[in-house]
């Protein structure tokens, strides 16, 4: 297992959040940071997931699509 550190020490090693960090100084850090790395590898399936469709019939009600499915 890793080390452990109390939660002073965490704050204290914090690169992002630490004492004297402004807020400013943090979006601007966080923004360069996030420009360069890659969309999380679970995102994009984690936000799909399944949503209803819904289908109009020809008199204009609404009513949700059905699908039948295997499990």
């Amino acid at each position: 297992m890793g080390e452990t550190f109390e939660v002073g020490e965490q704050r204290a090693r914090n690169v992002h959040v630490h004492q004297g960090v402004s807020e400013d100084e943090f979006v601007k850090m966080r923004t360069a940071r996030d420009a360069v790395l890659a969309a999380p590898l679970l995102l994009l399936p984690s936000i799909q997931g399944e949503h209803p469709r819904r289908q109009v019939s020809a008199g204009g009600s609404e009513r949700r699509a059905t699908t039948s499915r295997c499990r």
